[in-house]
């Protein structure tokens, strides 16, 4: 007898080695694509950063999203290109009191951060204007961050877990 295809057999231990490549495969692949996800939050920060900074260096005080978009070339695409992953969000403060529990700051300070849109990443990076980056507190949403401080971007290292 001339029996031509596969027995069943072959085709079960095919489909289990197929399964475990993907259960292998998918949670890698996924983590390359958080860890790229959390690099460009990161490099968004960091461009605010320095268009804040040119900014201030002009014309002695720091910018909103309209100000550096429009007049110090900060490019549209990267408060859009991401959307779905992360909101970008820049918090000016004013005039700080000195207190016995926090630093004092005079004058003009800012926090440029990366807020996550739904679980894009764990942790909300953040970069004050005094050039300590680290991550703001848990629970950062955007309903929620003009109840931060400027001392509430604690340093940290960034790390693209």
């Amino acid at each position: 007898m001339n029996n031509k295809g596969f027995t069943l057999i072959e085709l079960v231990t095919t489909a289990v080695i197929v399964g475990l490549l993907a259960a292998v495969a998918i949670p890698v692949y996924s983590s390359y694509i958080h860890r790229g996800r959390m690099a460009k939050a990161y490099v968004d920060i960091k461009l605010t950063c320095i268009y804040n900074e040119r900014c201030f260096a002009q014309t002695g005080s720091y910018g909103n999203w309209a100000t550096l978009s429009t007049s110090f070339g900060l490019t549209t695409d990267v408060l859009t290109q991401n959307q779905q992953y992360f909101s970008l969000r820049i918090l000016r403060y004013q005039d700080w009191d000195i207190s016995a529990n926090s630093i004092a700051h005079a004058g003009n300070h800012y926090i440029a951060m990366a807020i996550p849109v739904g679980n894009a990443f764990s942790k909300t990076p953040c970069m004050r204007s005094d050039g300590i980056h680290g991550y703001m507190p848990a629970g950062t949403t955007v309903d929620n961050i003009s109840n931060r401080s400027f001392d509430s971007c604690v340093q940290e290292e960034w790390k693209a877990k």
